[in-house]
């Protein structure tokens, strides 16, 4: 039954040292470095600010935080304080591109003390993928070529401008890709050195954001895709392949995201939680996105979780100021809330990552021109109800509170650390 539980991982070890900064329970906290350039009029009006947020699932006190001409952020204290990291060789390149995706290595049983694989582009660019085997420091770039955007585009520049990734979340060698502006996905099998186009079908849209599904099985989750495409006039939404882009259905057609992102919320075992634009709102899957039901009309682009809440944030690729519409469920997404509003908050997620410092479950939040944003939820009731509907539905409450109890008496502390991909993650 413990294999069950999502993410449970043993994590003592990790913890000791790392010393988790005295906070206010949910009120999210500005914790953007004062270095951070959030003036939508700089780098030639074209810096979009703080992009996407990853959590290492090895090291859940280690993010890393994805910026516009500004490079890439480490945290070690679970979101509090921030230093800039890629200062290697190949780091600069970084610092000369809009790094508009990320993704990390999904093993929670890599070695802690070996660094995580990142992922990520330098948006508005032909250098493809860039990958970093030191956890940031340095970074080599990886062509990818897809012919789907070169042929639609007529320029094979843009079979290179990649717009949104995604990793299997049971094979870190195992990456999927969509393109800036036009249609495209692209599958690497070697962690992104090579990588190969994948046939698409007429009206999958462009700027495409893909996701593998977690269906709860890894076979399955590894050849179960997602597509939303970007916001136009609603008729390319969401298409699915379960055979690794064999083949395809159009799920729904209507779903699409607003300009410049997405965040998908998985919990597991086929349960999806989307939003979309016109028809405003969240929509959720309970058949691995075969079918899809709407469950709130809250302006949202992004939606994650942890055990005991969903949240949902609006957001938009913005020069200036959009409003964050925060919103909240303890229901498993049946009913929603909105959260206390925070002036200083002036965009809303672009990628948020979800960990766990050992009491309380924690979320980062990169928002645009609005920063980097932090969360620590009231944990007290970490076996309630939104536990047994969010993480882990299949299990009755009594089964799952006795499995977990039963894993914490083996461990001095553990850490339950659901990835949002944004996918995800």
């Amino acid at each position: 039954m413990q294999k069950y539980i999502a993410h449970v991982v043993a994590v003592a070890a990790l913890c000791n040292g790392v010393t988790t900064p005295a906070t206010t329970l949910n009120t999210w906290t500005d914790v953007t470095p004062a270095a951070i350039n959030l003036d939508g009029a700089s780098f030639n009006s074209d810096n979009y600010g703080v992009q996407d947020v990853v959590v290492d699932p090895a090291r859940p006190s280690d993010l890393y935080a994805f910026t516009c001409f500004q490079g890439i952020w480490k945290s070690t204290d679970f979101g509090a304080t921030w230093a800039k990291i890629n200062t290697g060789a190949g780091g600069s390149s970084l610092d000369q591109g809009k790094l508009w995706t990320a993704t990390i290595d999904p093993n929670t049983q890599r070695d802690p003390a070996t660094p995580p694989v990142l992922w990520t582009a330098t948006g508005d660019s032909a250098a493809g993928v860039w990958k970093s085997t030191d956890g940031g420091t340095s970074w080599t770039a990886h062509a990818v070529n897809n012919t789907t955007a070169a042929q639609a585009s007529n320029n094979t520049y843009f079979g290179n401008d990649v717009y949104a990734l995604d990793v299997d979340p049971g094979n870190g060698l195992h990456l999927i890709a969509g393109f800036h502006g036009y249609p495209g996905i692209s599958e690497s099998n070697d962690g992104g050195s090579t990588w190969t186009t994948i046939t698409v079908p007429d009206g999958i849209g462009s700027s495409v954001y893909p996701f593998f599904v977690h269906t709860g099985v890894a076979a399955t989750t590894s050849t179960t895709w997602l597509t939303q495409a970007q916001w136009d006039s609603n008729v390319n939404g969401i298409w699915r392949t379960s055979n690794a882009g064999v083949t395809w259905s159009h799920v729904a057609s209507t779903l699409e995201h607003k300009h410049g992102s997405t965040q998908f919320f998985q919990s597991g075992n086929g349960v999806v939680y989307v939003p979309s634009v016109n028809p405003n709102g969240i929509f959720r899957s309970v058949d691995g996105g075969k079918t899809w039901v709407q469950v709130s009309a809250s302006l949202a682009n992004a939606v994650f979780g942890t055990p005991d809440n969903l949240y949902s944030m609006d957001s938009f690729a913005s020069n200036g100021t959009y409003n964050p519409n925060l919103q909240s469920s303890a229901s498993g997404g049946n009913s929603w809330t909105a959260m206390t509003v925070v002036p200083a908050m002036t965009n809303g997620t672009k990628r948020a990552a979800v960990t766990f410092d050992g009491s309380h479950y924690v979320i980062v939040s990169g928002n645009w021109l609005g920063g980097i944003w932090r969360y620590v939820e009231d944990a007290n009731e970490i076996f309630a109800n939104g536990f047994d509907s969010v993480s882990a539905p299949h299990l009755n409450p009594i089964e799952l509170r006795v499995a977990v109890r039963k894993s914490i008496a083996k461990a001095a502390l553990l850490d339950i650390t659901f990835l949002s991909h944004d996918r995800s993650q």
